[in-house]
């Protein structure tokens, strides 16, 4: 498979025969003077571990002023792929169809963005691995027409080479032939004139700092995703690349808190932060060594106009309840306003659980405590199989 990938590659065949499509960062800055609706997603971010970072130091939360956590919030699903298009859409998928079928319906029939075109925003997705088709060209502004195929054909040979290399080389070298999926977009063809938008915590974080906002009077949403907390753990508290065996989880964390400050930062000093929905979240959480303790991600909110100190809540919230939050934030609601549920409330919430392996099993859970207590899950005896 290698050496056929390298040979088209390096010829540049087999890869240019249909046009494609190319999530690039197109307006990722353009941000409207009348209303906003943003969320930064930053991957892998734990709810109780970055409680606890943010509780090491005060200065954390101030990031925060204006938001209220959901320390108790609990996810749908342990990995990327499928969270995403549930974060965005509220539709599960239980291995009936197809990952493409699923992801193009969900989008497609998602209540969030069929509220949001009607009340008139611009919808941009920043999202490396988006599934895009034609409808995505349609509907978000970043979605461009691109050539299929290999850009930078060096640099795709020499991952391919790398790659190759984790079979022979010992143990100790193994590490140095690691290539990061994620980088593997970086090689594709941009539409021309634009540039691919990437899952990097650097690139995203150089473009905060160096990139001006510009303005729109049309409402605009932006959903912007980010590497965040997800290994390797390259980065220090400043967003500077480190050796992998040098950093940490909670150093990466460290890097997403600065990432965050700056970009709100950035919506302040634009004058765009009070008349923006912002919400900061992961799409799942995250365990060091256990697939299975992912159930428990972040979720900082503040609506329009909203100004209080930082607050955290332990109500029993669930990403089964984002349409319904979205839809009230739309409508002017504030952050404690948006789900029904509150502290002290009793509640079972689901949770399908797979081995990143192993995704034609999906295992259903039930969670009848804090999201954090991995112990109080219970199986309910269901299990989704893809259909062989």
């Amino acid at each position: 498979l290698c050496v056929t990938l390298l040979t088209l590659a390096v010829a540049g065949q087999g890869f240019e025969k249909k046009p494609g499509l190319g999530v690039t960062t197109r307006d990722m800055f353009q941000m409207s003077e009348d209303t906003n609706f943003v969320i930064l997603l930053l991957d892998a971010v734990n709810g109780q571990t970055m409680y606890d970072v943010i509780a090491s130091d005060g200065d954390y939360q101030n990031i925060f002023t204006d938001f209220t956590f959901y320390s108790n919030m609990m996810g749908v699903y342990p990995a990327t792929k499928y969270s995403v298009p549930y974060i965005l859409s509220g539709q599960w998928f239980e291995n009936q169809t197809s990952f493409r079928e699923y992801e193009a319906e969900a989008y497609a029939a998602s209540p969030f963005f069929a509220s949001m075109e009607e009340e008139g925003y611009q919808l941009g997705v920043y999202e490396a691995e988006l599934q895009a088709n034609d409808r995505g060209k349609e509907r978000f502004v970043n979605v461009l027409p691109s050539r299929r195929g290999i850009g930078n054909k060096l640099m795709f040979a020499k991952w391919q080479i790398q790659m190759t290399g984790f079979k022979y080389a010992p143990w100790g070298l193994k590490k140095h032939t690691f290539v990061n999926p994620n980088d593997f977009n970086k090689a594709k063809i941009p539409p021309e004139g634009e540039e691919l938008f990437t899952l990097s915590n650097s690139e995203f974080y150089n473009s905060v700092l160096h990139e001006e906002l510009d303005y729109t009077d049309q409402k605009c949403f932006r959903f912007i995703h980010i590497i965040g907390g997800h290994p390797p753990f390259i980065y220090d508290e400043e967003v500077e690349e480190i050796p992998e065996e040098k950093g940490s989880y909670e150093e990466n964390i460290r890097a997403s808190l600065t990432i965050t400050r700056a970009y709100l930062d950035k919506l302040k000093d634009g004058g765009v932060y009070d008349n923006s929905v912002i919400i900061v979240m992961s799409d799942h959480g995250f365990h060091m060594g256990d697939y299975s303790e992912r159930q428990n991600p972040i979720f900082f909110v503040k609506g329009i106009d909203e100004k209080h100190d930082f607050r955290v809540s332990d109500a029993p919230v669930s990403y089964t309840d984002l349409q319904e939050a979205y839809q009230r934030l739309l409508s002017g609601a504030e952050s404690s306003q948006i789900f029904d549920w509150k502290s002290g409330d009793e509640r079972e919430r689901r949770y399908l659980f797979y081995e990143y392996s192993e995704e034609e099993q999906m295992i259903e859970y039930m969670h009848p405590g804090q999201a954090y207590d991995t112990d109080a899950m219970y199986k309910t005896g269901n299990v989704y199989k893809k259909a062989k």
